[in-house]
């Protein structure tokens, strides 16, 4: 078993259950600082967490900024998820703190894209493409300019009902980017009154506009791709 001290800055909607990341925090004795990052992942069929795994001993659910002690059996990376440690499922996690949110802009991250190739859709990148990425990665948290959240209902010809979308629409390193927001604290508070099906979409820029950081993801492969998503909003002071 190994035990990692781990910042929280994802806890996403997962197939109806949750997906958690965060960067592990070193201790050399003399400073701390971040490592990498680490996506706890379960036995399950796309390694999900269920209300048991990621709750402390008290009830309390994990919360982003929150640092953790974690338990994990080993570490089990997926096809573009090189991040991904299995967890000890008998083990609870440890609540150690909260990070003050005024010191949340030391994960800022600048890449020079997200997963781009060139000629393909931005929203996603097959499996064979991000598999020739080096250094592999499959989470990273910027900045976003021109930020803001398109919303709308529709009956896609692959549904049988009307589904309710959210995207987060942002420019990055000068691409312009559509992609879905699985932030549940983030869409519970901005996000719950979506246009009924037929409707114009819904465009609004949220109250901290672009002083915000945004943790992006890409999901495990689905019918050949990863996708990108918005896991996480982090409003900066």
């Amino acid at each position: 078993m190994t035990t990692k001290r781990i910042l929280i800055l994802a806890n996403s909607i997962k197939k109806n259950a949750r997906c958690v990341a965060g960067r592990e925090i070193l201790d050399d004795g003399v400073k701390r600082r971040l490592g990498e990052w680490i996506r706890p992942i379960s036995r399950l069929s796309e390694g999900e967490l269920l209300p048991n795994h990621y709750h402390y001993p008290n009830g309390v659910e994990a919360s982003v900024l929150d640092i953790a002690d974690l338990e994990f059996s080993s570490i089990s990376p997926g096809p573009g998820q090189p991040e991904n440690w299995l967890i000890d499922d008998e083990k609870s996690w440890h609540f150690v703190k909260s990070v003050d949110p005024r010191h949340i802009a030391i994960v800022e991250e600048s890449p020079k894209d997200l997963w781009l190739v060139q000629g393909a859709r931005v929203d996603r990148i097959s499996v064979d493409d991000q598999a020739l990425r080096k250094p592999q990665s499959s989470l990273v948290v910027v900045r976003p300019e021109e930020f803001q959240i398109r919303m709308w209902s529709d009956k896609p010809p692959w549904l049988d009902h009307v589904r309710r979308f959210t995207k987060a629409v942002f420019t990055y390193a000068g691409t312009h980017y559509s992609l879905s927001i699985t932030d549940p604290v983030f869409t519970q508070k901005f996000c719950s009154n979506h246009p009924g099906e037929g409707e114009a979409a819904l465009v609004f820029t949220p109250p901290n506009g672009d002083r915000c950081l945004i943790c992006v993801s890409l999901t495990p492969p689905f019918d050949g791709y990863h996708y990108k998503v918005v896991a996480t909003v982090l409003d900066l002071p």
